[in-house]
């Protein structure tokens, strides 16, 4: 019966030698994320721990150290003055 308030839209089918983008496989987005999740947490192996982080202090006086080396070859080549751009820097 065709009462006249709606009309039901004709099926739109792919030929037989296509296959739908997504083979006919019903999935969301969040599904899709979630399985994405699992399967990289699940696949990822187990990592051994490392060795024990190094003394802040040590660490301190080596990058102290690194800059007072780099620091004194620097000073160590001479540069002629005609080698500084002339530029004048003034507070306004």
């Amino acid at each position: 019966m065709d009462y006249g308030l709606w009309r039901a839209a004709p099926l739109q089918r792919e030929p037989p030698n296509r296959v739908a983008y997504n083979g006919g496989m019903k999935i969301t987005r969040r599904a899709l994320g979630k399985i994405a999740a699992v399967g990289s947490i699940a696949a990822r192996p187990a990592v051994a721990q490392g060795p024990p982080a190094p003394d802040a202090d040590a660490v301190l006086a080596a990058a102290r150290g690194a800059y007072r080396a780099s620091s004194q070859s620097m000073a160590a080549v001479k540069l002629p003055r005609s080698t500084e751009p002339a530029t004048r820097f003034e507070a306004a």
